[in-house]
Order: structure tokens, then sequence, then C-alpha cells
């Protein structure tokens, strides 16, 4: 039996008592639990309350923010707006600092000169990129969702 038959009455459930709650507003955890008759905590729990933003994403176009221990907020349009685009930068800047990291655990000395070379252009490139990142998101500039790659240094 898949999740969307087990637990296709618990997300419908959870979806129409998101949308009598106003855009701006935060749902507290305890009553999402009710309907649900689960703790969120639980791993079938946690999909229906996924499942149940997603929903409201795509048919009803309501932007949700999961906080921390409040509930769920229903972004108002202007506060969806800048937040987006913030978590947007965020996942952004994790992105190319792991890239970064995982770069530099490359050990250099089985690497020959040229490929050597190549590391330390792709590790200056997504340093550049990720400070981009965190200049945009204090900045409300927009970047690149899906960054450029480097221009590669053939090796011959």
């Amino acid at each position: 039996m898949s999740f969307e038959e087990k637990y296709e009455e618990q997300t419908a459930e959870v979806v129409s008592m998101l949308n009598n709650y106003q855009r701006g507003m935060t749902v507290p955890w305890s009553v999402i639990e009710n309907i649900m008759k689960r703790s969120r905590k639980d791993v079938g729990g946690w999909r229906i309350i996924v499942r149940a933003r997603n929903i409201l994403l795509r048919d009803w176009k309501i932007i949700t923010r999961a906080e921390m221990n409040e509930g769920i907020r229903l972004l108002t349009d202007k506060e969806a707006v800048r937040e987006v685009f913030q978590d947007r930068q965020k996942k952004i800047t994790r992105q190319e600092s792991k890239c970064k990291n995982e770069l530099e655990a490359i050990r250099d000395e089985e690497l020959s000169d040229k490929e050597r070379y190549a590391k330390v252009r792709q590790i200056q490139f997504t340093e550049e990129k990720r400070k981009e990142a965190k200049r945009a998101r204090r900045g409300f500039k927009m970047v690149e969702v899906n960054p450029i790659k480097p221009r590669n240094v053939i090796l011959r």
C-alpha cells in the first residue's frame, strides 16, 4: 500500500483545515496534530504535512513556511516575495559552501599540475558565487538559481 492510499484522507483533512485560515496567520502544531491524529515528528506525520503543503502550493497557490515551535505560517504575497527569494539564496549559499568544502578535501599530492590548477580555479569560482549569493540576500538582488558551471580547464 502506497503512502497516498494510506494517508490520503488525513492529508485531505489537513489541507481543508489549512484553507480555513487566512494568509498571514500561523496554524499551531497542536491543531495540525489533532487533525492528523499523530505527532508531526513521526515519519508518517511529517510526510502528511509536507504533502499538504505541496497541495496548497500547487492547487491553491498558497506559500507556507514551517515555523520551528509555532506551526505552519501561510505567507501573504508581500511576505512571499521576500522570503521565497531569501530562502532560495540561502540554499544556493549552502550548496556552494558544500561544493567548496568538497573541493578543498581533495588531496593535491596525487594530482598533476593541470589538475591542481583546475581545482584552484573551481574553488575560486564557487567562493565567488557563494559571496554573490550572500550579497544578494542582503541587498535583494536576483542571482541565478542554477549557477553557470565554470569553464573547465582541458586536461591533457
